[in-house]
C-alpha cells in the first residue's frame, strides 16, 4: 500500500501526549515495518525535526529516536 504522508502523522506518532498519538501510531509502525510505503516530499522529515524539537525544547542533532529511524531506513 502507498500513502502520502505528511508531518502530522510523523509527529503525532512520535508524541505520546498529541491527541492523535493513538491513531497515528499505528500507521507510524506500518511504515517502519515496510508495510506501507510512505511517499512524501523531503521537507516533510525537516518540518517533523522543528515541530518534535520545538514541542521538547531538544536541542538535539539527531532528532527523536523514531525519526532518526525513519530517516535511516528510507528507500532512495
Amino acid at each position: 500500500m502507498r500513502l502520502v504522508v505528511d508531518s502530522n502523522i510523523f509527529v503525532s506518532s512520535l508524541d505520546p501526549k498529541d491527541i492523535f498519538h493513538s491513531e497515528c501510531y499505528p500507521v507510524f509502525e506500518r511504515i517502519l515495518a515496510f508495510e506501507i510505503e510512505a511517499l512524501c516530499p523531503a521537507l516533510v522529515l525537516v518540518e517533523t525535526t522543528c515541530v518534535i524539537r520545538r514541542r521538547t525544547s531538544s536541542e538535539d542533532a539527531e532528532g527523536p529516536p523514531g525519526l532518526q529511524k525513519l530517516v535511516c531506513s528510507t528507500k532512495h
